[in-house]
């Protein structure tokens, strides 16, 4: 989890979708207990709210490869994904073994 490498939860962003992905992941991958912690950290972070307006501008972004989201909003990406390594506006984190 990133728990340990963000120093200030209450700068981190997500769209709230992630919330669901992160829970999912972690109850899949490590079980219940650390899934709901995930959750309880994530409920800490600003929600992105949900809009269509920068839609096609994300579209062209995600084509060109990369987070559009973090990219519209000059932020990181920050993720245990492997399909991001390596991709700008991305920090990486290779996930633990369960």
């Amino acid at each position: 989890m990133f728990a340990d490498p963000l120093p200030d939860v209450s700068q981190f962003e997500a769209p709230g979708v992630s919330s669901h992905e992160v829970f999912r992941v972690e109850l899949r991958r490590r079980g219940e207990g650390d899934a709901l912690r995930a959750a309880a950290l994530m409920c800490r972070h600003r929600e992105i709210p949900p809009s269509s307006a920068p839609a096609p501008q994300a579209a062209r972004l995600s084509r060109e490869g990369g987070p559009a989201t973090a990219r519209l909003r000059g932020a990181k990406l920050w993720t245990q994904d492997a399909d991001f390594k390596g991709m700008a506006h991305v920090r990486y984190f290779p996930a633990k073994p369960a």
